[in-house]
């Protein structure tokens, strides 16, 4: 158990640190940035792995027959922290530098605290742990999280209350979301309400974990509020329709009674709360004039985390699609999407779209119409012409959140519908496209316009280094392409040997493929090492501060479980196979050693990667996050909540490098085409109904 440790004096200027949270789904996670916004330390806490007595997958819970009901354990949450305040100790965090702390949290996830709590919290005891001391602290004790869906029936008597989902939205935003706060109380209250009733105070999983930081109820923030179907976007107060909707069913409330109260005051999301709690400067030696700025929501502190400016859109091309953008004009809230309040500035705004269909529709075609190559796929990409030929496809592969529609459909340069194009370059083109030009035209909708000096798009994600794909997302919004620096790396073949060097934020690494041997040489802070793979034998040197050893593995012989300070590990030797599972703060990896293969996992905070070698090839593939500007914004608003002033005059631009500008013609080609586009959608909703 930690001893408390005496405060001391605040830093000087240029020591100064500020410490950033992310509590989401699947993790919490920490970085530490320096003045300049350096890096200094990370550190993650995974759930499953990590508190495996609370049995989540994937960090929750899923219940109920229809498997809608997911929730999540709040007194876990708090044992992460918990272990992440070690973890960054471990790592090197020195507290006793942090001017500010802030925190993002996975959106619209609600907890419920017992009356009472609030005693328990300003009374907290540094010579024990939080979850000791919280364990009775909530009334609900799995809270709600995003992916629930069981408040359909919520949602409609809520639509119904305010004078229908469009009148929803230009109050809150957004229309009812099964996801959303709002709907998730109301069903609370209906079905426990015994719960309900012995609920002191009613957070947010950002503003919870805000309060843990310093020691009292936390205030929620205008972002994340602007997801909870309850906040009035324009006047940035709770919405008295949507609080006090009366409607034709027992207990006649569309939410609950008393909730004003329960939630209290929202304020701005870089508004200073107070200073961190004397639980953590007696325990950890943070500075007693530590400031806490409001924690919020996920999807705004990446806004924050890319420091996003306004007119800018970022596209963030993964699994999933997802549009970011900073509206110049106030927005008109529409049915398809959300309109949030800004993160970085609360007179502002910023617009969130999420689109099913992303990689995996484009990997599908890809897979059709290209054998699987990216190379060839790129190539009938750039040989059509922009336009293509005036035909134009919709790829729902899978059933699409905007719109709600599934299947793909066809249309010819007459308008008619097809069953298919005539050549694979015409339909690789078409999916792209369409893709692009759909997000642009709902990004119309709701505020974007084209044009002005300054006006980029920040394309993120793995399809974000196709240099083919990026140039048709520049002509279709007409603005250059940039994209973010974060990984960089060199492949290097030669006769006999092949090798990697890869250069990341506090880890740099070669992977080395030669004749009868592969080996792989880590350089991190505080540990070097490398791995070893020859015939009839695998072994790994280790080198730390005051050990080094060697793990071998022989027939006839394995060493299981390592523990160290810092580090633990696992070396497995079965028939056909060894593999070594490494964890550390702040990465994880597992090296697999099997008959004509070899490769290597790679987890870090915001990137993954697998290497592979077989017989006659070798090949990585990389993974990066954008997730990661979350917990990176939430370190930068920590900075910009003590200093004030404009978040971009006070926080240092991420940098980006220009990929691609528009062609020429591009707006007499796609402007157009984003008017044919949505007729044509229109034309499909239509006959669907």
């Amino acid at each position: 158990m930690a001893q408390p440790e005496a405060p001391s004096t605040m830093a000087p200027k240029e020591q100064k640190s500020y410490l950033g949270f992310d509590f989401s789904t699947q993790q919490v996670k920490a970085i530490v940035v320096s003045e300049g916004q350096e890096v200094l330390q990370e550190a993650a806490v995974q759930f499953d792995n990590d508190l495996p007595e609370y049995r989540t997958h994937g960090g929750v819970h899923v219940r109920g027959d229809d498997q809608c009901t997911v929730t999540a354990p709040a007194i876990m949450w708090v044992k992460a922290l918990d272990m992440l305040m070690d973890k960054l100790r471990v790592a090197g965090a020195d507290f006793t530098t942090i001017a500010a702390i802030s925190g993002t949290a996975q959106q619209h996830g609600s907890v419920y605290w017992r009356t009472g709590a609030s005693k328990t919290l300003e009374n907290l005891q540094p010579d024990r742990f939080l979850h000791e001391q919280l364990s009775q602290a909530f009334c609900v004790p799995d809270s709600p999280v995003w992916m629930d869906s069981s408040t359909s029936e919520q949602c409609q008597r809520l639509e119904e209350a305010v004078g229908g989902p469009q009148k929803l939205a230009e109050i809150t935003g957004s229309r009812a979301y099964q996801r959303f706060t709002g709907p998730q109380i109301a069903k609370i209250h209906q079905k426990r309400v015994e719960a309900y009733n012995n609920t002191e105070r009613i957070s947010l999983v950002s503003s919870f974990a805000c309060s843990l930081l310093l020691g009292s109820y936390a205030p929620i923030d205008f972002a994340d509020a602007s997801g909870m179907n309850l906040l009035d976007i324009k006047t940035k107060t709770w919405s008295q329709p949507c609080l006090d909707a009366n409607v034709t069913f027992l207990p006649h409330q569309a939410c609950a009674p008393g909730l004003a109260e329960k939630l209290g005051a929202p304020v701005a999301s870089a508004e200073r709360v107070g200073v961190i709690a004397g639980y953590f400067v007696d325990r950890y030696s943070f500075d007693p004039e530590c400031a806490v700025v409001a924690f919020t929501g996920d999807n705004p502190a990446s806004l924050a985390g890319m420091c996003v400016g306004q007119g800018d859109v970022v596209v963030s091309l993964g699994t999933s699609d997802t549009v970011i953008l900073w509206p110049s004009d106030p927005p008109a809230p529409q049915l398809e999407g959300h309109v949030l309040v800004n993160p970085v500035d609360s007179a502002a705004f910023m617009v969130l779209l999420c689109f099913k269909n992303g990689s995996f529709t484009r990997e599908k075609i890809r897979d059709e119409c290209a054998d699987g190559a990216w190379d060839l796929f790129n190539e009938l990409l750039d040989m059509t012409p922009r336009g293509n030929f005036g035909n134009m496809g919709m790829y729902y592969h899978l059933k699409e959140i905007i719109p709600e529609l599934e299947g793909v459909f066809r249309f010819n340069k007459a308008g008619e519908a097809v069953g298919r194009f005539a050549s694979r370059e015409v339909e690789v083109r078409s999916v792209i496209e369409s893709q692009f030009i759909a997000k642009r035209m709902y990004a119309e909708k709701l505020g974007y316009s084209l044009g002005g000096e300054g006006r980029r798009v920040l394309a993120t994600g793995g399809a974000s280094g196709n240099s083919s794909i990026l140039q048709v997302l520049a002509d279709v919004f007409n603005c250059p392409v940039y994209t973010m620096v974060g990984i960089s790396f060199t492949v290097y073949t030669m006769v006999g040997i092949s090798f990697t060097v890869y250069t990341m934020v506090g880890i740099s690494f070669t992977v080395y493929t030669m004749v009868g041997i592969s080996f792989t040489v880590y350089t991190m802070v505080g540990i070097s090492f490398t791995v070893y793979t020859m015939v009839g034998i695998s072994f790994t040197v280790y080198t730390m501060v005051g050990i080094s050893f060697t793990v071998y593995t022989m027939v006839g012989i394995s060493f299981t479980v390592y523990t160290m300070v810092g580090i633990s590990f696992t070396v497995y030797t079965m028939v056909g196979i060894s593999f070594t599972v490494y964890t550390m703060v702040g990465i994880s990896f597992t090296v697999y050693t099997m008959v004509g293969i070899s490769f290597t996992v790679y987890t870090m905070v915001g990137i993954s990667f697998t290497v592979y070698t077989m017989v006659g090839i070798s090949f990585t593939v990389y993974t990066m996050e954008v997730s990661n500007s979350a917990c990176l914004g939430s370190a930068y608003r920590a900075k910009h909540g003590l200093v004030g002033g404009q978040y971009l005059e006070a926080i240092t631009s991420q940098p980006f490098t220009l990929a691609c500008n528009p062609n020429a013609d591009a707006d007499k080609i796609y402007t157009p085409m984003v008017k044919r586009f949505q007729s044509f959608e229109a034309a499909i909703l239509a006959n669907k109904k």
